[in-house]
């Protein structure tokens, strides 16, 4: 059991980060509102991510199966579901714009819903706790 490594906010062009189902207790770091390939429309460069996977990829959230195939590289998302944290919603979480999917349900979280939350453009936005 721990939290969640500050060192992992170090990878600034990281576009998934899934971490749920796990052992994981703490709060959420204010330095995750900083992740820029998650924040900013960029360009990965290098090879497109999508051709590396010939089955594509299948986001679910909740009840609903998105799936990925040609725009993978696009696919931008956030699941800390289900690993403890407790603790607010950072307002800092609301500076991903480009989010497609975020997660932070069944954790322990109090206090009130950011207003920003509105500004990102996650199609699956699931916060419920």
């Amino acid at each position: 059991m721990g939290g969640i490594p500050n060192s992992l906010c170090n990878n600034t062009n990281l576009r998934i980060l899934d971490i749920s189902h796990n052992s994981i207790t703490g709060t959420i770091p204010q330095c995750l509102g900083k992740l820029y390939g998650m924040a900013n429309s960029i360009d990965v460069g290098g090879p497109d991510i999508s051709h590396n996977f010939d089955e594509g990829m299948v986001q679910v959230l909740k009840v609903v199966a998105l799936e990925y195939k040609e725009t993978l590289s696009f696919l931008i998302k956030m699941d800390l579901s289900i690993i403890k944290l407790v603790g607010e919603i950072l307002v800092q979480l609301t500076r991903l714009h480009e989010l497609v999917g975020l997660n932070l349900s069944n954790n322990y979280l109090s206090g009130r819903i950011p207003e920003q939350i509105g500004e990102i453009r996650a199609s699956i936005l699931s916060i419920f706790y």
